[in-house]
């Protein structure tokens, strides 16, 4: 990588990192309602699930721990009752932030895969903010291509 590259790199690295407000620093919780499609040979409906994230943020990333648990039973096997999502968002101060995580079912089989998103806060509060969100899921029994779901997001976080 060239000096100027590295420049730019570290340049921006800084501004995502110095730019946050102090009042985005420190730990909170989310709760958030979800649904969206499963997409394989055809498209379906993926079951309403609820997302109870806790997580801490320093500056404009957070590392995050989210329980996912689906709501409605229907054509929904008991190992996807409930999924665990490790990952981490980073805001781009004023437009979105990002968000990977790596999903895994912990009931009966283990599966695992990545998630990758984007979302937005609608309404800040400083300690209480409203967002949406957006996510596609790719899993390992799936061969992480032969299907995922693409779910919208609604909720709400309280920051500490």
């Amino acid at each position: 990588m060239s000096n100027r590259a590295s420049l730019c790199f570290l340049a921006a690295v800084a501004t995502v990192v110095m730019g946050a407000s102090p009042a985005m620093a420190g730990p909170g919780v989310g709760l958030s309602i979800g649904e969206g499609m499963m997409v394989d040979d055809g498209v379906e409906l993926s079951p309403l699930n609820a997302e109870a994230l806790v997580y801490w943020s320093f500056a404009n990333i957070s590392a995050d721990l989210g329980f996912l648990f689906t709501l409605e039973k229907f054509g929904v096997k008991d190992a996807e009752l409930m999924t665990i999502r490790p990952g981490v968002r980073v805001a781009i101060p004023g437009i979105c932030y990002l968000r990977g995580a790596v999903p895994m079912s912990v009931l009966d089989d283990f599966n695992y895969g990545f998630l990758i998103g984007v979302g937005k806060t609608l309404l800040n509060l400083k300690a209480l903010r409203l967002f949406a969100e957006v996510d596609a899921t790719f899993m390992e029994n799936a061969k992480f291509v032969d299907q995922f779901p693409v779910e919208a997001r609604v909720g709400l976080e309280i920051g500490f």
